[in-house]
């Protein structure tokens, strides 16, 4: 096998930064520890998992209505705050 394609992650080592091989990788490849090796280096863009994202299903107008829901999300947390138990700034004193 002439090559490997896998993600690593980049690690810190001393003053240097270094990507790990397993004995298993290096067995696949025919590659001895010192051996020179030509490395084809990218960054991976991670990728979202749309399946974990909230979906909201308010309608098929969803899209005309975006302003007038935020509003209205709005509204119904400013009535919970309106609900909640006041609290005051002086607290009882302490007797002695």
């Amino acid at each position: 096998m002439d090559s490997v394609h896998d993600v690593k992650r980049v690690l810190a080592w001393g003053n240097s930064y270094g990507i790990r091989l397993t004995k298993a990788e290096l067995a696949q490849l025919g590659i001895q520890p010192g051996a020179d090796v030509e490395v084809d280096v990218k960054p991976v863009r991670k990728k979202i998992d749309w399946s974990k994202v909230a979906i909201f299903r308010w309608g098929d107008n969803v899209s005309e209505r975006h302003d007038e829901i935020l509003y209205e999300g709005w509204l119904a947390q400013e009535e919970e705050e309106k609900a909640k138990p006041k609290q005051t700034g002086n607290r009882a004193r302490r007797s002695k």
